[in-house]
C-alpha cells in the first residue's frame, strides 16, 4: 500500500532557528508554510497584477484524446489531494476512457474544480545547511486526473498549432531543454565560424516556484520528508 500511495521513507528533518531546534511534523508544517508564504508576498510585490479571462469553453473532449493523453503519462505512485496516485488514473483512462472524456468536457464546460487548484506541497532540500530553512523549495504536487486533462488541454493546443514559436522549446513535443541547448550551441557556432561576434544573456529567478494564494499554501501545506 505504501508503494502505491507514493510514500517513501526519508533522513529526518531538523530546522534550527537561532539555538532553537524544531522536529516534529506540526511545528516543521507552520514554520515551511510560513517561510514559503512570505516568498510569495515578496514575489507577487515585485510583479504586476494578473488578468485572466473566467470564460468557459464549449470544447467537446474525445475518448481518443483521452486515451493519448494517459499513454504520455508517466505511471507515478504519487498522489494529490484526492488522494489517487497517477497509475490508477492511467488504469481508468484505458478501461473507460469514454466517462473521462464526457467528465473533462463537462469540465470545460462549467470550470475547472477547485480541488484540481489545490496542491500538496512538500519542501525539498536543495543545498548548504539542512537545518537552514531557506535551502529549502516548495515541490507542488497537483491531482492526477487534473494533470490528465492539462495533457488532454495540451495535445489540443499543440494540435491547432497555437505553440509554434520558432524558437519555443518548452511545452512542444519532441522539444525539451536539450534540444534548446543543442539549438543555441549551434547558432552560436555558425555565427562565430562566419566572423561575427556572439553574445548571450539568461534570465533565472531565485527560488523560483509558481505563485500560489498565500492563504491557500498555508490552508494546505502538508509535511513530508523527502
Amino acid at each position: 500500500m505504501s508503494d502505491l500511495e507514493g510514500k517513501r521513507k526519508g533522513d529526518e528533518i531538523i530546522i534550527k532557528e537561532g539555538d532553537i531546534e524544531y522536529q516534529d511534523d506540526q511545528t516543521l508544517a507552520d514554520k515551511f508554510a510560513d517561510f514559503f508564504c512570505e516568498m510569495v508576498d515578496r514575489l507577487s510585490d515585485s510583479h504586476g497584477e494578473y488578468s485572466y479571462s473566467s470564460g468557459h469553453s464549449s470544447l467537446e473532449i474525445s475518448k481518443d484524446e483521452v486515451l493519448k493523453a494517459a499513454k504520455m503519462l508517466k505511471p507515478k505512485m504519487c498522489k494529490g489531494l484526492h488522494e489517487l496516485p497517477m497509475r490508477l488514473i492511467k488504469d481508468l483512462a484505458t478501461m473507460a476512457p469514454e466517462l473521462l472524456a464526457h467528465y473533462f468536457t463537462l469540465v470545460c464546460a462549467k470550470g475547472m474544480p477547485k480541488l484540481w487548484k489545490i496542491a500538496v506541497v512538500t519542501p525539498l532540500f536543495k543545498s548548504g545547511d539542512k537545518k537552514s530553512i531557506s535551502q529549502y523549495r516548495p515541490i507542488s504536487n497537483l491531482g492526477s486526473i487534473g494533470k490528465l486533462f492539462e495533457k488532454v488541454i495540451l495535445n489540443r493546443i499543440n494540435q491547432l498549432g497555437m505553440l509554434d514559436g520558432t524558437f519555443q522549446h518548452g511545452f512542444k513535443q519532441q522539444r525539451s531543454t536539450t534540444t534548446a541547448m543543442l539549438e543555441l550551441q549551434d547558432f552560436v557556432a555558425t555565427n562565430l565560424d562566419q566572423g561575427r561576434i556572439v553574445g548571450t544573456y539568461s534570465l533565472d529567478l531565485s527560488a523560483a516556484f509558481d505563485l500560489l494564494r498565500p492563504s491557500v499554501l498555508q490552508q494546505t501545506l502538508t509535511y513530508h520528508t523527502a
